[in-house]
């Protein structure tokens, strides 16, 4: 019971630091935090009903934690630019969804060794905090059974890092996810770099940086 307790006390602190940062970020930001804020709510009254709903709810607090960090990086904008190999990131985008993919059955194909000799000048925490969401919305939004194809390159003076499912995914759970795709858009075009997402024929997702 007082772990519950604790975990509630922890979860309201980081709600009201959370909203004292929204209130700085634009309004489009502040329209999706918003959305992910009444969701906490109605986490919050279902609390402790059933298994699930404390995984949910253990998850936002994670998520609002996570999104504080990326905002924290992005707006004050501290962190020294350098350069990264896209293995570190890819590295860091698997291990956040690993357990998620094997407990749905989601296959992760990618070779490694293509990835060698291609580095990322940018903010790393920023940038691999970005490609975790990323991979975080492909393990959350993808069918059981899904492949996801994970691809790297370079172009001239652009490093291309591609995630590829093979199925689309249905535009319910794209508006349930969008505050991933958001995040990662935003992350990337902060570094100078672009970012595209399309959901039609298959999933798909292209950082160029």
């Amino acid at each position: 019971m007082n772990d519950k307790i604790d975990s509630k006390e922890l979860f309201f602190g980081m709600r009201s630091s959370f909203g004292d940062m929204v209130s700085l970020l634009t309004h489009d930001v502040n329209n999706k935090l918003s959305r992910l804020m009444i969701l906490s709510d109605q986490l919050v009254r279902g609390a402790g009903t059933s298994k699930e709903m404390e995984d949910k709810f253990a998850n936002t607090v994670q998520d609002i934690a996570m999104m504080m960090r990326a905002a924290t990086a992005m707006y004050l904008d501290r962190d020294e630019a350098e350069l990264v190999r896209v293995s570190e990131l890819v590295d860091v985008g698997v291990k956040a969804v690993r357990k998620r993919l094997d407990h749905r059955c989601i296959e992760l194909i990618m070779d490694v060794e293509k990835f060698e000799g291609l580095d990322v000048l940018c903010q790393a925490g920023r940038l691999q905090f970005a490609v975790a969401r990323l991979f975080a919305f492909f393990a959350k939004t993808l069918p059981e059974g899904a492949k996801i194809t994970v691809e790297a390159s370079r172009l001239k003076d652009k490093i291309r890092i591609e995630l590829r499912a093979d199925k689309s995914v249905a535009p319910a759970e794209i508006e349930k996810e969008s505050v991933d795709i958001f995040i990662v858009d935003q992350s990337v075009r902060a570094d100078g770099g672009k970012f595209e997402c399309v959901v039609q024929p298959v999933l798909l997702a292209v950082i160029e940086i």
